[in-house]
């Protein structure tokens, strides 16, 4: 098992960024993913060293000028705004990102290949 590891570096006093799928597979680092948990009614700003996708798993958000919501329902072919991908240059440069929301915000983010120079190990 591999338990979520909180990222000091990258959590605050009202937000928390923790990974969730990290170490290596056959030596390489395929892929790995990140979950920031933020507090209602507060801001933060994430960096990151490469381009991700983000899915909004709990609650409202603005990602810079970009409103996301959890969907209640989806009907076939219908459109979410629980989605969006994070450029190279926006997740260099840092994105706002505010709970817009009552509870908790929880969001996702999943990487590409090689894109963390130091990831926890596997078991950590």
């Amino acid at each position: 098992d591999i338990e979520p590891v909180r990222d000091e570096e990258k959590s605050g006093d009202q937000y928390d960024d923790y990974w969730f799928v990290y170490g290596t597979v056959d030596g390489r680092q395929s892929f790995s993913a990140k979950e920031l948990t933020i507090q209602p009614g507060t801001k933060c700003r994430s960096q990151d060293p490469g381009a991700s996708s983000w899915i909004t798993v709990q609650g409202r958000d603005r990602i810079g000028s970009f409103d996301l919501q959890t969907p209640a329902m989806i009907r076939f072919g219908a459109d979410t705004t629980d989605k969006l991908f994070i450029s190279h240059t926006v997740a260099t440069d840092g994105v706002e990102i505010e709970n817009l929301g009552t509870e908790r915000l929880v969001g996702l983010r999943y990487f590409g290949p090689d894109t963390h120079k130091n990831p926890p190990k596997a078991g950590s």
